[in-house]
């Protein structure tokens, strides 16, 4: 029965318009971010990192990686469409161990191949943010937080 609170506590943080998400020993912050990525193919860091507490008593290992929408049966948003290609996408630290009560930053990084550059395209996709299971833990709790990229027009000098 606990585990199943657990499971709707994290449902209902995911799909809720909170600032943050969080499990009980995983907090997550933004829940959702809007970039507005410049239309090159160099590789760019999104303005805000991600912030991961972990609120246990215990110290946690925690990968990050592009999730898709239909393993998490997200749809696409109006005006947004899922991200091409996950492989632009990377995450500094992408694993990492967090002692109890610590903050980890984990920067995001877009780099789009030039010849799929789409000036005024705009994707979505999710970071999923997983605690690795230990021996004896009964559950490993993940974290989705949104990530809108609007890519911006190119503007011509006049």
């Amino acid at each position: 029965m606990r585990a199943w609170r657990l499971i709707l506590a994290l449902v209902l943080s995911v799909t809720g318009l909170t600032a943050k998400l969080s499990g009980r020993s995983l907090e997550v912050s933004p829940a959702e971010c809007r970039w507005q990525a410049e239309s090159k193919a160099a590789r760019q860091e999104m303005p805000q990192a991600i912030t991961v507490f972990n609120s246990s008593e215990k110290t946690k290992d925690y990968s990050v990686k592009v999730k898709e929408m239909k393993a998490l049966k997200a749809e696409e948003e109006k005006g947004f469409k899922e991200l091409p290609d996950a492989s632009w996408v990377s995450f500094e630290p992408d694993n990492f161990s967090a002692a109890p009560g610590e903050k980890k930053q984990v920067k995001v990084f877009l780099e789009v191949p030039e010849e799929k550059l789409d000036p005024g395209a705009t994707w979505l996709f999710y970071a999923e943010i997983r605690e690795k299971p230990v021996k004896g833990d009964s559950i490993a709790l993940a974290c989705y937080p949104k990530i809108y990229v609007e890519m911006k027009e190119q503007r011509t000098k006049k």
